[in-house]
């Protein structure tokens, strides 16, 4: 808790009045907590850490705004990190919340209340203790209704953390999963164990946007989940299968939901780290349907055994009833743009967002492509020159072929327009690394990412490299 230091941004939130003359954003931080500057658009804005006294732990693993507070002041903070990363991944110490934009935080706390499926190991002791939270849901009608989604943080609560691959988990603590809470955090829950009763936890909780008594749930090596309106509190049916689940926990499926032609939109990314050599090179798609309201089975079924992707002729705006995997391993199509995106990482750098209002963008994010870019417009020195890195991607077109722009599906936000100086590469000892570390560019490994709702073709991103902003330009 004494942390002074961002280390890695893990969640960003963004006040939805920003604006030119003041814009709040927070970011959450793998070991120095929550910091907020109160003009992300300043030229050089100011940070402060957020009452780091009131926190028993600086692990952030998730952090949200309430979205019935008005003023935007009201959030609520997950403590732990559920990434499954090899170093400093920590395990929470439960939620806060705070009533005055971070100023100041309040532990809740998380009783766990056994029920008829899922029975508490610790009644009564915080449901996330020695977990990582990787989602925080609030219903926006209700803000004592939250669901949030836990995972098995890898360090427990010490700072002598060994060697790089050993995990320590928390003697103890409540079973990793999805937890619902009807008194505003005092109680908790489980209604899901993520199919499995040693699940490594839950990767992202979602409400349908159209009825948000509708709970899509993710989990590692389980895919994609949904509980519908008026189901029992534990029902859970899988709508979207994992691809590459190897039984060790590290397939990941991350969802947006949106709202396209009065049907819930689903963009989902799944992808792993291809440890055993038998999934291919590249473990990693990206998915789109465009109608979702449909039962839960018709939807999991339309994914397929196949999963063959799309003609170029079906450019945007293409409509999907059923699952439709748009990445393609061929360089000669438009869908190769998402191709490998989170590389061998998708555990820990993997996400997709879709601006609330704007259903036809949608931005990929997650690890860069040290073989793909080019120094400088007059030579491939570091890479063969087939893209920026990939490890941020953006469409305006849902991820369809853009028959406008020759086809383009995907723009490559990795390095700005920017020419990199042609010696740099050849600049010893750097080499490679000295060339993928030019100015201009994005940190390799993506956590999380917004926009700025005055200009929602701005974005603030988050990685192990801290923030960044584009101009919107």
């Amino acid at each position: 808790a004494s942390g002074t230091t961002g280390s890695r941004t893990v969640a960003l939130v963004v006040d939805p009045d920003c604006s030119a003359r003041s814009c709040r954003l927070w970011a959450g931080t793998a070991g120095g907590g929550v910091w907020r500057t109160n003009n992300a658009l300043a030229d050089d804005p100011l940070w402060t850490q957020m009452s780091p006294d009131d926190l028993d732990l600086n692990s952030v693993g998730s952090l949200v705004l309430d979205p019935t507070d008005k003023k935007h002041d009201t959030l609520i903070l997950g403590t732990g990190e559920g990434n499954r990363c090899n170093a400093g991944c920590e395990s929470g110490v439960g939620l806060y919340r705070s009533t005055d934009g971070g100023e100041h935080w309040k532990k809740l706390a998380g009783s766990c209340v056994s029920n008829a499926t899922y029975v508490c190991v610790n009644p009564g002791q915080d449901s996330f203790l020695g977990r990582g939270i990787n989602g925080i849901v609030i219903d926006p009608r209700n803000a004592k209704h939250i669901l949030v989604g836990s995972a098995t943080a890898v360090r427990g609560l010490s700072h002598t953390i060994g060697t790089g691959s050993t995990p320590r988990f928390e003697p103890g603590a409540n079973q990793a999963g999805l937890y619902e809470s009807f008194d505003g955090g005092k109680t908790f829950t489980e209604v899901w164990n993520g199919n499995d009763p040693a699940s490594f936890g839950v990767t992202d909780v979602g409400l349908d946007p159209l009825n948000p008594d509708t709970v899509y749930a993710s989990a590692f090596d389980q895919g994609l989940w949904r509980r519908d309106a008026g189901a029992a509190s534990t029902a859970f049916q899988q709508v979207f299968a994992p691809q590459f689940a190897q039984g060790i926990g590290i397939d990941r499926t991350m969802v947006a939901l949106t709202v396209k032609n009065g049907h819930t939109r689903i963009y989902l990314t799944d992808g792993t780290q291809n440890t055993l050599g038998i999934l291919g090179p590249l473990a990693s798609n990206f998915w789109r349907v465009d109608n979702a309201n449909q039962p839960a089975a018709a939807l999991l079924a339309s994914q397929g055994p196949g999963a063959a992707e799309p003609s170029p002729a079906n450019t945007f705006p293409a409509t999907y009833n059923g699952w439709q995997k748009l990445t393609s391993h061929s360089t000669a199509s438009p869908f190769f743009a998402t191709d490998d995106f989170c590389w061998q990482q998708c555990w820990y750098d993997e996400e997709v967002y879709s601006p609330a209002g704007r259903p036809d963008t949608v931005y990929v994010i997650g690890a860069f492509q040290y073989g793909e870019p080019a120094c400088n417009t007059k030579g491939a020195l570091c890479g063969n020159g087939r893209s920026n890195g990939r490890a941020v991607l953006y469409s305006t077109t849902a991820g369809d072929p853009d028959a406008a722009n020759n086809l383009r599906t995907f723009t490559d936000l990795t390095n700005d327009a920017r020419d990199m100086p042609a010696p740099w590469c050849a600049l010893a000892p750097y080499g490679l690394n000295g060339c993928l570390r030019a100015p201009n560019g994005i940190h390799p490994d993506q956590h999380a990412i917004v926009v700025n709702p005055g200009n929602p073709t701005q974005i603030f991103e988050g990685s192990d490299g801290a923030v960044i902003r584009t101009s919107g330009a």
